[in-house]
Protein backbone atom coordinates (compact mmCIF):
# COMPACT_ATOMS: atom_id res chain seq x y z
CA UNK A 1 0.00 0.00 0.00
CA UNK A 2 3.27 2.39 0.92
CA UNK A 3 4.72 1.36 -2.63
CA UNK A 4 0.45 2.49 -4.12
CA UNK A 5 0.77 5.77 -2.71
CA UNK A 6 4.04 6.78 -3.69
CA UNK A 7 3.39 5.82 -7.09
CA UNK A 8 0.69 7.51 -6.94
CA UNK A 9 2.20 10.77 -5.31
CA UNK A 10 5.05 10.58 -8.10
CA UNK A 11 2.31 10.55 -10.88
CA UNK A 12 0.77 13.56 -9.09
CA UNK A 13 3.88 15.03 -8.76
CA UNK A 14 4.42 14.16 -12.71
CA UNK A 15 1.07 15.38 -13.29
CA UNK A 16 1.40 18.70 -11.29
CA UNK A 17 5.16 19.27 -13.19
CA UNK A 18 3.64 18.56 -16.64
CA UNK A 19 0.69 21.13 -16.12
CA UNK A 20 2.89 23.36 -14.32
CA UNK A 21 5.30 22.99 -17.18
CA UNK A 22 2.15 23.61 -19.33
CA UNK A 23 0.95 26.49 -17.39
CA UNK A 24 4.90 28.08 -17.57
CA UNK A 25 4.72 28.46 -21.02
CA UNK A 26 2.37 31.36 -20.49
CA UNK A 27 5.01 33.08 -18.65
CA UNK A 28 6.11 34.86 -21.94
CA UNK A 29 2.94 36.40 -22.59
CA UNK A 30 2.73 37.86 -19.05
CA UNK A 31 6.89 39.41 -19.19
CA UNK A 32 7.17 41.78 -22.25
CA UNK A 33 10.42 43.60 -23.20
CA UNK A 34 12.58 40.04 -22.97
CA UNK A 35 15.22 39.94 -25.57
CA UNK A 36 14.38 36.95 -27.65
CA UNK A 37 17.71 34.59 -26.59
CA UNK A 38 16.66 34.67 -23.16
CA UNK A 39 13.08 33.27 -24.02
CA UNK A 40 15.26 30.83 -26.53
CA UNK A 41 17.30 29.81 -23.32
CA UNK A 42 13.72 29.61 -20.99
CA UNK A 43 11.78 27.42 -23.82
CA UNK A 44 14.55 24.75 -23.78
CA UNK A 45 14.51 24.57 -20.23
CA UNK A 46 10.27 23.95 -20.76
CA UNK A 47 11.13 21.45 -23.27
CA UNK A 48 14.00 19.59 -20.68
CA UNK A 49 11.35 19.46 -17.77
CA UNK A 50 8.85 17.74 -20.06
CA UNK A 51 11.17 15.26 -21.02
CA UNK A 52 12.34 14.82 -17.55
CA UNK A 53 8.73 14.20 -16.66
CA UNK A 54 7.96 11.14 -19.48
CA UNK A 55 11.20 9.73 -17.97
CA UNK A 56 9.89 9.49 -14.71
CA UNK A 57 6.52 8.35 -15.47
CA UNK A 58 8.27 5.53 -17.52
CA UNK A 59 10.60 4.56 -14.72
CA UNK A 60 7.46 4.37 -12.31
CA UNK A 61 5.34 2.05 -14.95
CA UNK A 62 8.68 -0.14 -14.64
CA UNK A 63 9.11 -0.40 -11.34
CA UNK A 64 5.58 -0.84 -10.67
CA UNK A 65 5.79 -3.90 -13.36
CA UNK A 66 8.72 -5.36 -11.25
CA UNK A 67 7.02 -4.80 -8.26
CA UNK A 68 3.73 -7.07 -9.54
CA UNK A 69 6.09 -9.53 -10.59
CA UNK A 70 8.03 -9.48 -7.22
CA UNK A 71 4.62 -9.70 -5.05
CA UNK A 72 3.27 -12.36 -7.44
CA UNK A 73 5.94 -14.96 -6.74
CA UNK A 74 6.57 -13.93 -3.01
CA UNK A 75 4.65 -16.90 -1.28
CA UNK A 76 7.15 -19.12 -3.37
CA UNK A 77 10.07 -17.52 -1.73
CA UNK A 78 11.85 -17.90 1.27
CA UNK A 79 11.29 -15.15 3.96
CA UNK A 80 14.62 -14.03 3.54
CA UNK A 81 14.49 -13.93 0.10
CA UNK A 82 11.37 -11.38 0.18
CA UNK A 83 13.22 -9.08 3.19
CA UNK A 84 15.85 -8.42 0.46
CA UNK A 85 13.25 -7.95 -2.21
CA UNK A 86 11.29 -5.37 0.79
CA UNK A 87 14.41 -3.83 0.78
CA UNK A 88 15.04 -3.76 -2.41
CA UNK A 89 11.35 -2.04 -3.00
CA UNK A 90 12.36 0.32 0.15
CA UNK A 91 15.88 1.24 -1.84
CA UNK A 92 13.78 2.35 -5.22
CA UNK A 93 11.38 4.26 -3.24
CA UNK A 94 13.91 6.27 -1.92
CA UNK A 95 15.87 6.60 -4.92
CA UNK A 96 12.93 7.56 -6.94
CA UNK A 97 12.39 10.18 -3.66
CA UNK A 98 15.57 11.72 -3.99
CA UNK A 99 15.02 11.66 -8.31
CA UNK A 100 11.46 13.61 -7.63
CA UNK A 101 13.18 16.24 -4.70
CA UNK A 102 15.89 16.69 -7.29
CA UNK A 103 13.30 17.27 -10.08
CA UNK A 104 11.36 19.36 -7.64
CA UNK A 105 14.90 21.36 -6.81
CA UNK A 106 16.06 21.74 -10.37
CA UNK A 107 12.45 22.87 -11.15
CA UNK A 108 12.69 25.91 -7.83
CA UNK A 109 15.89 26.68 -9.21
CA UNK A 110 14.33 27.00 -12.78
CA UNK A 111 11.72 28.83 -10.93
CA UNK A 112 14.37 30.80 -8.99
CA UNK A 113 16.49 31.83 -12.29
CA UNK A 114 12.70 32.94 -14.02
CA UNK A 115 11.98 35.13 -11.12
CA UNK A 116 15.50 36.96 -11.31
CA UNK A 117 15.05 37.02 -14.89
CA UNK A 118 11.81 38.81 -14.23
CA UNK A 119 12.91 40.82 -11.07
CA UNK A 120 15.93 41.85 -13.27
CA UNK A 121 13.70 42.92 -16.57
CA UNK A 122 11.31 44.52 -14.30
CA UNK A 123 14.06 46.49 -12.44
CA UNK A 124 16.04 47.76 -15.34
CA UNK A 125 12.24 48.78 -16.66
CA UNK A 126 11.42 50.32 -13.86
CA UNK A 127 14.81 51.81 -14.15
CA UNK A 128 14.48 53.27 -17.63
CA UNK A 129 11.29 54.56 -16.85
CA UNK A 130 12.44 56.43 -13.97
CA UNK A 131 15.33 58.04 -15.86
CA UNK A 132 12.56 58.47 -19.44
CA UNK A 133 10.15 60.54 -16.31
CA UNK A 134 13.07 62.06 -15.00
CA UNK A 135 14.29 63.18 -18.61
CA UNK A 136 10.67 63.59 -19.54
CA UNK A 137 10.29 66.55 -16.41
CA UNK A 138 13.32 68.20 -17.78
CA UNK A 139 12.10 68.22 -20.95
CA UNK A 140 8.90 69.47 -19.68
CA UNK A 141 10.58 72.38 -17.13
CA UNK A 142 12.91 73.00 -20.28
CA UNK A 143 9.89 73.91 -22.47
CA UNK A 144 7.76 75.44 -19.89
CA UNK A 145 10.35 78.05 -19.81
CA UNK A 146 10.85 78.58 -23.69
CA UNK A 147 7.15 78.99 -23.48
CA UNK A 148 7.06 81.60 -21.08
CA UNK A 149 10.10 83.33 -23.05
CA UNK A 150 7.94 82.75 -26.16
CA UNK A 151 4.98 84.16 -24.37
CA UNK A 152 7.38 87.10 -23.01
CA UNK A 153 8.39 87.71 -26.44
CA UNK A 154 4.98 87.23 -28.18
CA UNK A 155 3.36 89.69 -25.97
CA UNK A 156 6.94 92.72 -26.81
CA UNK A 157 6.32 92.29 -30.19
CA UNK A 158 2.53 92.73 -30.06
CA UNK A 159 3.43 96.01 -28.07
CA UNK A 160 6.13 96.62 -30.54
CA UNK A 161 3.44 95.59 -32.92
CA UNK A 162 1.07 98.38 -31.84
CA UNK A 163 3.52 101.25 -31.58
CA UNK A 164 4.55 100.81 -35.07
CA UNK A 165 1.03 100.69 -36.13
CA UNK A 166 -0.06 103.78 -33.88
CA UNK A 167 3.31 105.42 -35.34
CA UNK A 168 2.73 104.79 -38.84
CA UNK A 169 -1.28 106.07 -38.19
CA UNK A 170 0.35 109.24 -36.86
CA UNK A 171 3.22 109.29 -39.80
CA UNK A 172 0.02 108.92 -42.68
CA UNK A 173 -1.97 111.79 -40.79
CA UNK A 174 1.21 114.33 -40.54
CA UNK A 175 1.41 113.04 -44.54
CA UNK A 176 -2.27 114.13 -45.13
CA UNK A 177 -1.72 117.70 -43.35
CA UNK A 178 1.54 118.36 -44.84
CA UNK A 179 -0.46 117.28 -48.14
CA UNK A 180 -3.47 119.52 -47.15
CA UNK A 181 -1.26 122.65 -46.45
CA UNK A 182 0.81 122.22 -50.07
CA UNK A 183 -2.24 121.46 -51.77
CA UNK A 184 -3.60 124.52 -50.12
CA UNK A 185 -0.49 126.42 -50.37
CA UNK A 186 -0.56 125.54 -54.21
CA UNK A 187 -3.71 126.53 -54.29
CA UNK A 188 -3.37 130.23 -52.96
CA UNK A 189 -0.56 130.35 -55.01
CA UNK A 190 -2.11 129.24 -58.21
CA UNK A 191 -5.06 132.48 -57.27
CA UNK A 192 -2.53 134.74 -56.56
CA UNK A 193 -0.62 133.77 -60.01
CA UNK A 194 -3.94 134.11 -61.84
CA UNK A 195 -4.33 137.40 -59.94
CA UNK A 196 -1.09 138.61 -60.73
CA UNK A 197 -1.55 137.12 -64.13
CA UNK A 198 -4.57 139.31 -64.30
CA UNK A 199 -3.27 142.40 -63.09
CA UNK A 200 0.09 142.06 -65.81
CA UNK A 201 -2.45 141.70 -68.13
CA UNK A 202 -4.31 145.01 -67.16
CA UNK A 203 -1.42 146.91 -66.43
CA UNK A 204 0.00 145.77 -69.84
CA UNK A 205 -3.82 147.12 -71.56
CA UNK A 206 -3.69 150.54 -69.08
CA UNK A 207 -0.12 150.65 -70.50
CA UNK A 208 -0.93 150.39 -73.80
CA UNK A 209 -3.90 153.14 -73.71
CA UNK A 210 -1.46 155.00 -71.65
CA UNK A 211 1.14 154.79 -74.61
CA UNK A 212 -1.17 155.44 -77.37
CA UNK A 213 -3.52 158.74 -75.24
CA UNK A 214 -0.07 160.06 -74.23
CA UNK A 215 1.36 159.90 -77.68
CA UNK A 216 -1.81 161.47 -79.53
CA UNK A 217 -1.50 163.98 -77.03
CA UNK A 218 2.36 164.87 -77.39
CA UNK A 219 1.24 164.99 -81.42
CA UNK A 220 -1.40 167.27 -80.45
CA UNK A 221 0.36 169.39 -78.43
CA UNK A 222 3.07 169.51 -81.16
CA UNK A 223 0.23 170.80 -83.91
CA UNK A 224 -0.70 173.28 -81.93
CA UNK A 225 2.31 174.77 -80.95
CA UNK A 226 3.06 174.82 -84.43
CA UNK A 227 -0.27 176.77 -85.04
CA UNK A 228 0.80 178.84 -82.51
CA UNK A 229 4.43 179.79 -84.02
CA UNK A 230 2.38 180.24 -86.98
CA UNK A 231 -0.07 182.93 -85.22
CA UNK A 232 3.13 184.27 -83.48
CA UNK A 233 5.14 185.10 -86.79
CA UNK A 234 1.76 186.63 -88.10
CA UNK A 235 1.50 188.68 -85.34
CA UNK A 236 5.36 190.06 -85.89
CA UNK A 237 4.71 190.84 -89.20
CA UNK A 238 1.94 193.15 -88.90
CA UNK A 239 1.84 196.53 -87.49
CA UNK A 240 2.23 197.34 -84.03
CA UNK A 241 -0.55 198.30 -81.96
CA UNK A 242 -1.47 199.28 -78.66
CA UNK A 243 -4.81 197.42 -78.03
CA UNK A 244 -5.39 193.72 -77.27
CA UNK A 245 -6.61 191.71 -79.60
CA UNK A 246 -8.31 188.51 -79.52
CA UNK A 247 -7.25 184.76 -81.31
CA UNK A 248 -9.68 182.56 -80.59
CA UNK A 249 -10.51 183.72 -77.51
CA UNK A 250 -6.79 183.89 -76.22
CA UNK A 251 -5.83 187.79 -75.06
CA UNK A 252 -2.14 188.19 -75.97
CA UNK A 253 -0.66 191.45 -74.85
CA UNK A 254 2.03 193.30 -77.07
CA UNK A 255 4.12 196.29 -75.80
CA UNK A 256 5.61 198.74 -78.48
CA UNK A 257 8.50 199.47 -76.62
CA UNK A 258 9.72 195.73 -76.84
CA UNK A 259 11.81 195.14 -79.80
CA UNK A 260 12.03 192.67 -82.24
CA UNK A 261 14.92 190.91 -80.45
CA UNK A 262 13.34 190.60 -76.95
CA UNK A 263 9.88 189.41 -78.75
CA UNK A 264 11.61 186.76 -80.49
CA UNK A 265 13.31 185.84 -77.13
CA UNK A 266 10.27 185.95 -75.44
CA UNK A 267 8.31 184.00 -78.28
CA UNK A 268 10.61 180.86 -77.97
CA UNK A 269 10.75 181.31 -73.87
CA UNK A 270 6.95 180.77 -73.91
CA UNK A 271 7.03 178.71 -76.49
CA UNK A 272 9.27 176.55 -74.55
CA UNK A 273 7.93 176.53 -71.39
CA UNK A 274 4.71 173.61 -70.98
CA UNK A 275 3.58 174.99 -68.22
CA UNK A 276 2.71 178.05 -70.84
CA UNK A 277 1.89 174.91 -73.01
CA UNK A 278 -0.73 173.53 -71.00
CA UNK A 279 -2.47 177.09 -69.97
CA UNK A 280 -3.14 177.08 -73.80
CA UNK A 281 -4.36 173.71 -74.11
CA UNK A 282 -6.90 174.23 -71.23
CA UNK A 283 -8.04 177.82 -72.86
CA UNK A 284 -8.22 176.12 -76.64
CA UNK A 285 -9.06 172.78 -75.62
CA UNK A 286 -10.97 172.62 -72.54
CA UNK A 287 -10.99 168.84 -70.98
CA UNK A 288 -12.81 167.08 -68.48
CA UNK A 289 -11.21 166.23 -64.72
CA UNK A 290 -10.56 162.71 -65.41
CA UNK A 291 -8.72 163.51 -68.50
CA UNK A 292 -6.90 166.45 -66.96
CA UNK A 293 -5.95 164.75 -63.92
CA UNK A 294 -4.86 161.81 -66.62
CA UNK A 295 -2.64 164.49 -68.34
CA UNK A 296 -1.28 165.01 -65.23
CA UNK A 297 -0.17 161.86 -64.29
CA UNK A 298 1.51 161.57 -67.59
CA UNK A 299 3.97 164.93 -67.45
CA UNK A 300 6.71 163.13 -67.42
CA UNK A 301 6.86 161.26 -70.44
CA UNK A 302 5.41 164.46 -72.23
CA UNK A 303 8.51 166.33 -70.60
CA UNK A 304 11.11 163.35 -71.25
CA UNK A 305 10.11 163.75 -74.81
CA UNK A 306 10.55 167.34 -75.28
CA UNK A 307 13.59 167.16 -73.32
CA UNK A 308 12.52 169.30 -70.24
CA UNK A 309 12.04 169.54 -67.13
CA UNK A 310 9.24 170.02 -64.32
CA UNK A 311 10.85 171.24 -61.20
CA UNK A 312 9.62 174.39 -60.80
CA UNK A 313 6.35 173.79 -62.97
CA UNK A 314 3.51 176.26 -62.79
CA UNK A 315 -0.13 175.99 -64.46
CA UNK A 316 -1.01 179.35 -65.71
CA UNK A 317 -4.48 180.32 -66.26
CA UNK A 318 -6.21 182.39 -68.12
CA UNK A 319 -8.11 185.41 -66.58
CA UNK A 320 -9.15 189.00 -67.82
CA UNK A 321 -5.94 190.77 -66.74
CA UNK A 322 -4.17 188.00 -69.14
CA UNK A 323 -2.30 184.83 -67.85
CA UNK A 324 -1.56 184.12 -64.24
CA UNK A 325 0.39 180.86 -62.71
CA UNK A 326 -1.22 178.26 -60.45
CA UNK A 327 0.44 176.43 -58.08
CA UNK A 328 0.36 172.71 -58.90
CA UNK A 329 -1.83 169.97 -57.70
CA UNK A 330 -1.05 167.86 -54.31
Amino acid sequence: MDRRIDIRRKGSVDTRLTGDAGGRMSVPNRVKNVSEAKWQKLRCLYTNAGSLGNKMEKLELLVQEAHLSRTGGRWKESPRKNTMNDLQDELMTIRLREAQAQADLRELRQRLVELETQDQIHSNLLNRTEQECLGLQEKLQYLTAQNKGLQTQLSETKRKHAESECKSKEEVMAVRLREADSMAAVAEMRQRIAELEIQREEGMIQGQLNNSDSSQYIRELKDQIDELKAEIRLMKGQKPFEDSMGFDGIHIVSHLAVDEDSLHSSDEELLTNPMVVGALQDVLYPLSPCSARFLRGMKSSGKESDGSTDSDAHTLIYTSQGFSPLAPAE
